[in-house]
């Protein structure tokens, strides 16, 4: 029987690469009954993370993982990767996430976002992959100080790329509900932070990181001479 695969969008980068390696933990396939069945497909344009992490993920994992260097945005090329797997789910992490950027450029984060997560799930229909699970954000719930529950309100958010993250769940809870074989799960996080324990992955993205940590990192690494705190 040929392997089902999961491919990940974004799996390059710092949550995806994470994502990754556990979809290869022996121990959670095990429990599943599902140790040796799966394979991961991996698409990312690398426009934020370095193609040398696909390596180090194959020495983590102990398997060769497939990559192709695609941008979603180009639904040719990504059809080709459907047509040449089966795809047991679609693990969805890729977008453009700078908060400075996207004041900048608006309509460019929005055809990143949202113009790429259509291409994907129209694929997924046409091709009868019924997983989906998607990388929101926390910044979908607007400006909070108090505590937040996952069924609060999701209020107005503070800039175009949380604009572009609420657009695509209701987009998603859309087609889920015309579908009825389509599941899909939302994910929402504020400032994941840490890393793989072997220490060979972690956030490292091009350019001049924006999210807090990453910047603590540098300059606790000594990488910043100052670390201004608003």
């Amino acid at each position: 029987m040929s392997k089902k695969a999961i491919l990940v969008t974004g799996g390059l980068g710092y949550i995806g690469s994470h994502t990754v390696v556990e979809i290869f933990n022996k121990t959670f396939l095990e429990s599943e009954g599902l140790k040796d069945e799966y394979e991961v497909v991996i698409v990312d344009d690398c426009s934020n993370c370095k193609e040398k992490v696909l390596g180090i993920l194959e020495k983590i994992t102990g398997a060769k993982i497939n990559f192709f260097k695609i941008d979603v945005l180009d639904k040719v090329k990504l059809e080709e990767v459907f047509q040449k797997f089966q795809f047991y789910g679609v693990i969805h992490f890729c977008a453009k996430k700078s908060i400075s950027e996207c004041f900048d450029k608006p309509l460019y984060y929005y055809e990143n976002n949202v113009t790429g997560t259509i291409n994907l799930i129209d694929l997924c229909l046409k091709y009868k992959v019924n997983n989906f699970v998607f990388s929101s954000s926390f910044t979908v719930y607007g400006l909070r100080d108090d505590v937040v529950k996952e069924d609060d309100p999701k209020l107005n958010p503070t800039n175009p790329y949380g604009r572009t993250k609420l657009f695509n769940e209701h987009m998603i809870i859309d087609i889920a509900a015309a579908n009825k074989d389509f599941k899909a799960v939302i994910l929402r996080y504020a400032n994941p932070v840490s890393a793989h324990p072997s220490g060979l992955i972690g956030e490292d993205p091009n350019g001049i990181p924006e999210n807090l940590f990453p910047v603590i990192g540098n300059y606790v690494r000594g990488l910043k001479e100052k670390l201004y705190i608003f």
